[in-house]
């Protein structure tokens, strides 16, 4: 697969970022910072980029789209539209982590090759994903803010979504690069799938990713919904 006319989009994580492909150029593209935009205006910004870009939904050979993990409505929101669009319209999905978007547009960016990228989540937690001589590990990890210090090798640089969530003390002595994922590294993800012979799904097929179990448990106390006697 060689997909020229590709439309990628990010809103996992605070922002909402899109851009469009036409013969393999970036010919439009659109970004929306945390607090300056909603879920419902999603689809329609996609359509007017679209428009914008010169191209029809059936001229469209990819959908590109970070599934997570992120904040909660962001996923959701993400994942719903890639849904709606692809069932729509006939198209094919590639959907990447948040992680590799940041890993992505690092590399292209800052020009690092050793690094790790990293989410902090709720509890305490940050998400993280290593990068080796521009390539990413298989899977990415979790673990607590407080361990994180001594998780990485010292004075690594860290590209860190969400930083401002983190005590400064946790993050260690390092060159930290606050980023939040945009349709850059998307779209830079979701080429590389396809490069290595990843089939992209069909809309159906499109799941959030997420790196740690809900934050309500029915199963530890009482039931969320009053039970029947």
């Amino acid at each position: 697969m060689n997909a020229a006319h590709i439309l990628a989009f990010d809103c996992a994580v605070d922002r909402f970022s899109a851009l469009v492909t036409r013969g393999g150029e970036v010919v439009a593209t659109c970004v929306r910072e945390a607090g300056q935009w909603r879920g419902e205006e999603v689809v329609p910004t996609l359509a007017a980029l679209l428009a914008e870009a010169g191209l029809g939904w059936c001229e469209l050979e990819l959908l590109a789209v970070a599934v997570g993990p992120g904040g909660f409505t962001g996923v959701r929101t993400a994942v719903a539209a890639a849904r709606g669009l692809a069932l729509a319209a006939g198209l094919p999905v590639m959907p990447v982590s948040t992680l590799e978007a940041l890993a992505h547009e690092a590399i292209a960016t800052l020009e690092l090759a050793n690094f790790h990228t990293g989410l902090v989540a709720g509890r305490g937690l940050v998400h993280l994903l290593a990068v080796r001589g521009g390539k990413l590990a298989p899977a990415p990890r979790t673990l607590p803010l407080s361990e994180l210090h001594t998780a990485l090798p010292p004075g690594e640089p860290l590209v860190l979504a969400r930083a401002e969530r983190a005590d400064p003390a946790l993050l260690g002595e390092r060159p930290l690069h606050r980023r939040s994922p945009h349709a850059r590294g998307v779209l830079a993800a979701a080429r590389q799938r396809v490069a290595r012979g990843e089939p992209p799904r069909e809309g159906c097929a499109v799941t959030p990713l997420y790196l740690r179990g809900p934050a309500a448990d029915p199963a530890a106390g009482r039931p969320l919904v009053p039970q029947p006697a």
